[in-house]
């Protein structure tokens, strides 16, 4: 759990995408995630996060649906955007956003993000705190075409 300053909280939830841990530790750790998600009306938003250079996988669909059911308002990253190219990319950032068109608590609109090189206004670290503050502090997550 990490605080931030009383406003709320993020939480790096373990064993999702990659993990050096035997199948059945992760099976434990999907369990316990699962029952975290279940009816906690103060959760805000889950960030799930998609490595761009594979794009979504069986695990982040299961992950979708679950959140879907538990209607738990979540959004897609890609990180390492920096890793492929710009018309890669937005082809693989195209792809997700249709996915998540699909699913009633996705919010719409995917962000890249890289850890390591600035990505511009669009996208990147700075987009992703912007977008987590708007969501504790109950700020209006429409940007128009900004984003488009």
């Amino acid at each position: 759990f990490f605080d931030l300053g009383g406003v709320g909280y993020i939480v790096d939830l373990p064993g999702y995408g990659y993990a050096k841990a035997s199948k059945r530790e992760i099976a434990r750790w999907n369990a316990t995630t699962e029952q975290y998600l279940q009816g906690r009306p103060n959760l805000k938003r889950v960030y799930v996060l998609i490595d761009c250079r594979h794009g979504l996988k069986d695990n982040d669909r299961e992950l979708m649906d679950s959140l879907d059911v538990a209607a738990v308002s979540y959004q897609l990253i890609l990180t390492k955007s920096d890793k492929i190219k710009a018309g890669a990319l937005e082809k693989v950032k195209k792809a997700v956003e249709e996915e998540a068109m699909k699913h009633p608590a996705a919010f719409p609109r995917v962000l890249p993000t890289s850890a390591e090189k600035p990505l511009g206004p669009l996208g990147g670290m700075e987009a992703l705190r912007d977008a987590v503050a708007r969501v504790l502090l109950g700020m209006s997550d429409d940007f128009g075409d900004m984003f488009a």
